[in-house]
């Protein structure tokens, strides 16, 4: 924990040669809290958000565009502060769309996010040793001091920190940072689907490559539910050589469409019972009442059978040696070997014969995406 503080800290002050002794305190107190203190209303989180965007200079706001909204990325600059978190800072070409979204996953991360007193409290006493050699050392012992006798509150930037860099950012999750071109597409399906037409959203790709954390996290931000294709695994008595000769043929496929994605899409309760492989069976039933949106997630979810049925798709990939140290560090090294003989090739021979990846909506290479 030292020597990544001591590097945030050297980066701060790189970045920030005007910042005090309660800005570094601010971002250790972000870094460890992020913006739970705050509590926001979505409502009122984007009326702040949109005053503060109307005050920068130069005005970079513009409203209603779905055509120019970003695609690739978050349009402002992100700076990582450690612990999962980043500053979101609002500096780059906003519209109404993208706005929206950064309220979400503000609002998000203050739900999802928690800290920890006794860590931040270790952060604190790194924070004076780091400080020990410099001019500000005493002030900064005597700002910490105080702020601890305090209760350890949040506090605002100093004011010489407002005069040199006008702050104006939002503390978010890194992964809905690194997430932000399919929370996008997802955000697009979902406001559609609040004018009266159920939307669902398919999640496809290679195993490992982060298809169900892609899904849990569109889950936090738009509270949707999730339907996943591993409940839905081909019973034994359909494993037939004749179906399992064929693409894409090893998920019952069948059953998701006729359990879930039919009724989802006409408005009505969706009931299931989910295929437990541990024991080859059928579990419990599974009751979910309508919604507007969803996500449906999991290998050969983009089937020729099932894709018509949703209104966004994303493919999640990434390259080879990341996804076998994923599997192996999810399934266990000997699981991995299965992986290799087994399931990789029926996945990549899926996607060849149906050309998976350029019929979803967009693609999502999660290679270098955070872990945190």
């Amino acid at each position: 924990m030292e020597q990544e503080l001591t590097l945030l800290l050297d980066e701060h002050l790189r970045q920030y040669p005007q910042a005090q002794p309660q800005d570094f305190y601010k971002l250790l107190y972000q870094r460890e809290f992020g913006c739970g203190h705050l509590a926001p209303a979505p409502k009122s989180a984007e009326r702040f958000l949109r005053e503060e965007l109307a005050r920068t200079e130069p005005p970079e706001f513009r409203e209603e565009t779905v055509k120019d909204a970003p695609e690739e990325c978050i349009p402002g600059v992100v700076e990582p502060i450690g612990n999962g978190l980043c500053r979101v800072h609002l500096d780059g070409v906003w519209n109404g769309e993208a706005v929206r979204l950064l309220t979400r996953v503000f609002c998000a991360t203050a739900k999802t996010h928690t800290g920890d007193a006794a860590r931040f409290h270790t952060a604190l006493d790194i924070l004076c040793r780091w400080a020990a050699d410099t001019p500000e050392a005493a002030a900064m012992r005597e700002t910490i001091g105080a702020l601890l006798a305090d209760g350890c509150p949040a506090v605002h930037h100093s004011a010489a920190y407002r005069r040199a860099y006008a702050p104006s950012y939002r503390v978010v999750r890194r992964r809905y940072v690194d997430a932000w071109p399919a929370l996008l597409r997802a955000q697009r399906a979902a406001e559609r689907a609040a004018l009266g037409v159920p939307a669902l959203l398919a999640i496809d790709g290679r195993c490992g490559s982060g298809k169900s954390t892609l899904a849990r996290l569109i889950a936090e931000v738009f509270g949707c539910p999730v339907f996943h294709l591993d409940n839905f695994f081909l019973p034994p008595e359909l494993r037939t050589a004749d179906r399992l000769s064929r693409p894409g043929e090893n998920v019952h496929h069948e059953r998701f469409l006729r359990e879930i994605l039919e009724p989802f899409v006409a408005g009505r309760p969706v009931r299931f019972r989910p295929f437990d492989c541990s024991v080859g069976a059928m579990g419990q039933e599974v009751e979910l009442a309508s919604a507007p949106f969803a996500v449906a997630e999991g290998s050969y979810a983009l089937h020729p059978a099932l894709r018509a049925h949703y209104a966004a798709s994303v493919f999640v990939t990434c390259v080879p040696e990341v996804q076998r140290a994923r599997i192996a560090r999810r399934e266990g090294a000997d699981a991995l070997s299965a992986f290799d003989r087994r399931w990789i090739p029926l996945e990549e021979a899926y996607f060849r014969a149906y050309d998976v990846p350029s019929l979803a909506g967009l693609i999502l290479d999660t290679t270098d995406f955070s872990t945190d």
